[in-house]
C-alpha cells in the first residue's frame, strides 16, 4: 500500500508518523553542493527541504551517540524541514537483537518535532554473509515489529520518497525477491518529469561505478544486486540515491543520478570534524543542492 504526502493530508501524516512510534507492534562528479547558485526569491522556494542523517548507533551504553542524536533532534526541531531520512544503523546491534535498543531508538526520535522515516542498516538486522552477526529473518521481523515496514514510498509535492532495505540485497531471501518486484511497481507508476529520491543503507559505490560491478564485500552492496540498481536508478531516471554507511560524506554523478552518502551522527572512522554531522537536501524544479552540517559546529 502506498501512501502519500502532500499540503491537504500533511497533519494527517505527522498524526500517523506519532502513532506508529507509540505503537509497539506496527509494523562521477565530486562536490557537496550540487547547486549553481543562490536561491533566495520567494517565489523560488524548494519543492522539498530535508535532514539526511545516517549511522546513529544508539544504546544505552554509547552516551556520545545518544548526546549527538539529541543535538540533531535540536536542531531539527529548530530547522522545521518537510521531513527527517535516517539511513540505517539506528541501534548499535553489538550483541546482535536487543530490542530494548529499537524501544530506545523510539523513545529519542519522539524528540523529533517533525516527520521521520528510516530504513533499516546491517547494524539493525545483521551484516551480510562471513562477517559475523549475520542478516536473520529473525532480526528482520523484530525491527518490522516494532519499527515498522522495512520499505516505503511517500510523496510530497510532487517529489517521490522512497526507502528501501538494501540490507536483503544478494540474501536469496524470499523478502528481497518480493521487495525487488515492489519497487520495479513503485518506479514504474512515477513520472518521469518528477523528483525521485532513493534511500537505503549500504552505497553501491564509493567512488567509481564500476565498484558496483564487483564484490567490496563490505562498503557496498556488491553483486549480482549492486549492478541491477544501477540499472534501475538509470532506467527509471531516478534524481538522487541517499545512503550512509561509510561514516563520510561523499556526493558523486553517475549516468543522471546523484550519489549522496550524508556522514555519520554517532563517529568518525577517521577522527575528521567532517565525517560526523546531517545534510540539508533541498530539492528544487531543476536541480538538487546538499550542505553538510557538523555537529561540531552545532556544540559551538
Amino acid at each position: 500500500m502506498y501512501s502519500s504526502i502532500n499540503e491537504r493530508n500533511y497533519s494527517q501524516v505527522m498524526a500517523d508518523n506519532e502513532a506508529q512510534r507509540q505503537s509497539p507492534s506496527h509494523h562521477v562528479t565530486k562536490g557537496l553542493n550540487y547547486a549553481s547558485s543562490q536561491r533566495n526569491s520567494d517565489n523560488d522556494r524548494p519543492l522539498l527541504t530535508l535532514i539526511h542523517c545516517s549511522d546513529v548507533l544508539l544504546a544505552p551504553d554509547r552516551q556520545a551517540c545518544l548526546n549527538n542524536f539529541a543535538l540533531v533532534a535540536d536542531y531539527v526541531n529548530a530547522f522545521k524541514p518537510d521531513v527527517m531520512v535516517i539511513t540505517g544503523d539506528l541501534v548499535d546491534g553489538r550483541k546482535g537483537l536487543v530490542r530494548s535498543e529499537f524501544q530506545l531508538f523510539k523513545d529519542y526520535i519522539n524528540k523529533v518535532n517533525t516527520p521521520v522515516l528510516y530504513v533499516p542498516g546491517n547494524h539493525d538486522i545483521g551484516n551480510k554473509p562471513g562477517l559475523g552477526n549475520s542478516l536473520s529473518i529473525e532480526r528482520l521481523s523484530a525491527y518490522k515489529e516494532m519499527l515498522g515496514s522495512d520499505r516505503w514510498y511517500y510523496e510530497m509535492n510532487s517529489v517521490h520518497l522512497l526507502g528501501l532495505n538494501n540490507v536483503l540485497l544478494n540474501s536469496n531471501f524470499s523478502e528481497e525477491r518480493e521487495q525487488r518486484e515492489w519497487l520495479v511497481r513503485v518506479l514504474q507508476d512515477i513520472p518521469m518529469e518528477e523528483k525521485t529520491l532513493l534511500f537505503a543503507h549500504y552505497p553501491l559505490f564509493l567512488e567509481n561505478p564500476e565498484e558496483a560491478l564487483s564484490d567490496t564485500h563490505y562498503w557496498t552492496v556488491g553483486l549480482p544486486a549492486g549492478e541491477e540498481q544501477l540499472y534501475f536508478l538509470s532506467q527509471f531516471k531516478v534524481t538522487a540515491y541517499l545512503c550512509g554507511h561509510c561514516h563520510k560524506a561523499i556526493s558523486r554523478e553517475y549516468a543522471g543520478t546523484k550519489f549522496i552518502a550524508a556522514p555519520a551522527v554517532s563517529f568518525s572512522l577517521t577522527n575528521e570534524a567532517e565525517s560526523v554531522g546531517i545534510n540539508i537536501v533541498r530539492i528544487y524544479p531543476d536541480e538538487l543542492s546538499v550542505k553538510t552540517i557538523r555537529l561540531v559546529d552545532l556544540k559551538s
